[in-house]
């Protein structure tokens, strides 16, 4: 675990700053102007993108885990451990603040409305941060994953469930065993079982394919082309949507972090590790580009990234 934020920039791999949170970094998000850091301590970090710190405040708790911070032009969405959820604005001003059932899952900004997944609900929100809609389910919420026009629930009765971004219930199918991770692009969705099952369905909700890997799915990552899966006994995996694999390969230690970025794979391990991987069309062209020490640790990893174009 480390208390260090770092940027690259992803082209080159070049460091460009990096910055002490004094804490273990949980949770990072970026955009165009700004980088937002959730830290252990309970402090919430707003950067410029050169790296220098705009403010911090103390919350009455702290963020616990990835993907519990989100940033959208000059608003800041943050989720904690004890059920809250937190909107400030670019100033550092707390512009709402409310309880919601339980421990905060996930959250994202999209354009004018913002969402929040509970282990109970789902919350739908305005720009002002007041609910507009909550969801609910018929088991708690294990898994989430929050995309552009739709978020991806996997519950604890095994089941995974779809709903749009204005809260309407889409589909559901029962999986075989628990749902530990799912992600999803704009046509697919993918859900990592305990049972070492990864599932690939299209946005309608029909089974595409299924892989068996080696180990319970950990973590998956999606793009337009490709799903990338990581076990627990820290093999990756890359397919391409008809199914075909491209790509197995063990890193060397921990739970892998996974994120597709255009023409790229990133890998952290739990070791301090980043691995790059370069994708091409052609599966034979594959390269292991290069180990690039440490971004932030946390978990295993946490891997932040924006595209520059």
């Amino acid at each position: 675990m480390s208390d260090k934020v770092y940027l690259f920039q992803v082209t080159y791999f070049r460091k460009v700053w990096e910055y002490d949170a004094n804490d273990i970094v949980n949770s990072v998000a970026i955009s165009d102007r700004y980088a937002v850091v959730g830290s252990r301590d309970g402090y919430l970090h707003l950067l410029y993108y050169n790296g220098s710190l705009l403010w911090k405040t103390k919350l009455d708790s702290y963020v616990d885990r990835p993907d519990l911070v989100s940033i959208f032009g000059d608003y800041i969405l943050v989720g904690t451990r004890d059920g809250f959820l937190y909107l400030f604005n670019a100033d550092g001003v707390m512009k709402k603040k409310f309880k919601t059932d339980a421990y905060v899952l996930r959250v994202r900004i999209i354009d004018n409305s913002m969402i929040a997944v509970s282990d109970k609900k789902v919350y739908f929100l305005d720009r002002e941060g007041d609910i507009t809609k909550n969801v609910s389910f018929d088991s708690y919420v294990r898994s989430a994953n929050i995309c552009d026009k739709y978020t991806v629930i996997g519950l604890g009765n095994n089941q995974l469930a779809t709903i749009d971004n204005n809260g309407n219930k889409l589909w559901s199918v029962n999986l075989s065993d628990q749902i530990g991770t799912v992600s999803c692009s704009e046509n697919y969705i993918a859900a990592g079982c305990r049972d070492k099952i990864l599932y690939l369905f299209n946005i309608e909700g029909n089974p595409a394919w299924t892989k068996n890997l080696s180990d319970s799915v950990v973590n998956i990552a999606m793009d337009e082309s490709n799903v990338a899966a990581a076990s627990r006994d820290g093999f990756i995996y890359i397919f391409s949507l008809n199914g075909i694999e491209k790509l197995m390969y063990k890193v060397d230690r921990g739970v892998p972090e996974l994120h597709l970025l255009r023409d790229a794979l990133l890998i952290g391990s739990s070791s301090g590790k980043l691995y790059y991987f370069k994708l091409y069309g052609d599966p034979a062209r594959l390269a292991f580009v290069g180990i690039v020490v440490f971004i932030v640790i946390m978990f295993g990893f946490v891997i932040t990234i924006r595209s520059a174009g």
